[in-house]
């Protein structure tokens, strides 16, 4: 009797998008909704679909209750660059396949937000 083996091998495949439509599915799809964003200010000029001319330059000030708080009294406050944001869907999208750029819902731009705001994948 013959046993074949099979093993699941991934690679990293980069893609190619638009940084304006990626932008917009992320801050347009009700992630501050969720009664744990406390506050949310963009910066000069900016908007869920204007983003700075520069990905490093500040874009969306934004407060959130502190997961670690049993209490819910204390809030993470920071400013974020669209560059942040940037790399925190990448970090998603690699760890949660199934959530698409071009698709996002309230749940997955969450996810992408608080991955910005506290620096790790929160979930999964």
């Amino acid at each position: 009797m013959t046993t074949t083996q099979h093993t699941t091998r991934h690679v990293t495949i980069p893609v190619r998008v638009n940084m304006n439509e990626l932008m917009q599915n992320v801050m347009g799809s009700a992630w501050e909704t969720w009664s744990w964003w406390t506050r949310i200010l963009y910066a000069n000029g900016c908007g869920w679909d204007r983003i700075p001319a520069s990905v490093n330059d500040p874009y969306v000030l934004v407060a959130i209750i502190d997961p670690n708080d049993e209490d819910e009294e204390d809030e993470i406050t920071v400013t974020l660059s669209v560059g942040d944001i940037l790399t925190a869907v990448g970090d998603v999208l690699t760890l949660h396949p199934w959530v698409r750029w071009d698709n996002m819902d309230a749940c997955d731009s969450d996810l992408v937000m608080q991955t910005a705001v506290l620096g790790t994948v929160v979930y999964g």
